[in-house]
């Protein structure tokens, strides 16, 4: 009989096979019936500790590689099982299996255009990341991995940050003022201007949840008479999309981001 720390591998053990497998249609099944099938929710311990191990062991890597799949499918169900994973074993994944997958994740958004190529994907993969921030960046982290998680993350939100999809301009300010609570704010004052262009476009953006958290970001983090004078453009920009006509506010918006932008390349 085998011991409860491997029953669930043997239960699942072809589906985990088939996430490796040189088949698309193989691959997504697999990783679909895992993300369907594996007890999540179950509340026995000994199962809940099977679930972890078999999670550890042998299903955590092979989502490294699907997690960039070709097959949309395959990375959706890659990044829903890691969510799951990370909620699973919420503070007790080391440091390396989370500069792992971090670092993945900012690749799929890192660069122009997106190799993330689908909107609501890319989405999840900032949720993702955020998910992982309380992890990171808490109160017994080293400043060396501090330093270079935050010279990883910061540079990818920066680049997600002119996503065309507003849930994704979203989180990544929620990131931002995540990683601002969580740990120094000198680790976001170091790569600050690299956030600076996709602040700015936001400020102006039409819908307005993408505006004040723009907004809240430039608000955490005045640290110098250019930011300030920053600072005071986004918020004229709010006032102006308050009580003046969406269409012309966003002409108006986005002129003073060209203004702004004039004087910061000047500085």
């Amino acid at each position: 009989m085998a011991s409860p720390s491997n029953e669930i591998t043997l239960k699942f053990q072809r589906e985990i096979n088939r996430i490796s497998d040189s088949d698309r249609n193989t691959r997504k099944s697999g990783l679909k019936k895992l993300l369907e099938n594996l007890p999540w929710n179950t509340t026995n311990t000994e199962e809940a500790e099977a679930l972890r191990l078999t999670c550890k062991e042998v299903i955590f890597e092979p989502l490294l590689t699907t997690l960039v799949d070709p097959v949309e499918k395959c990375r959706e169900c890659s990044l829903g099982l890691l969510t799951k994973i990370v909620h699973l074993f919420r503070t007790d994944l080391d440091f390396q299996s989370l500069s792992t997958l971090a670092s993945i994740l900012c690749s799929r958004v890192n660069d122009t255009p997106f190799p993330e190529t689908s909107e609501e994907l890319r989405f999840q993969v900032i949720q993702l990341l955020r998910t992982l921030c309380p992890f990171i960046f808490h109160e017994t982290a080293l400043p060396t991995e501090v330093k270079s998680m935050s010279e990883m993350i910061i540079p990818a939100v920066g680049k997600a940050l002119v996503d065309l999809f507003p849930d994704v301009k979203k989180g990544c300010s929620e990131i931002i003022i995540d990683m601002g609570k969580l740990t120094t704010t000198d680790a976001i004052r170091a790569h600050y201007k690299i956030l600076l262009k996709g602040l700015i476009v936001n400020a102006s953006h039409q819908h307005y949840k993408v505006r004040s958290l723009a907004i809240k970001v430039s608000a955490m983090y005045p640290i110098s008479t250019v930011v300030q004078f920053r600072s005071a453009l986004f918020f004229c920009c709010s006032f102006i999309h308050s009580f003046i006509d969406v269409y012309f506010s966003c002409y108006c918006a986005s002129l003073c981001s060209a203004v702004y932008m004039c004087i910061y390349n000047r500085h």
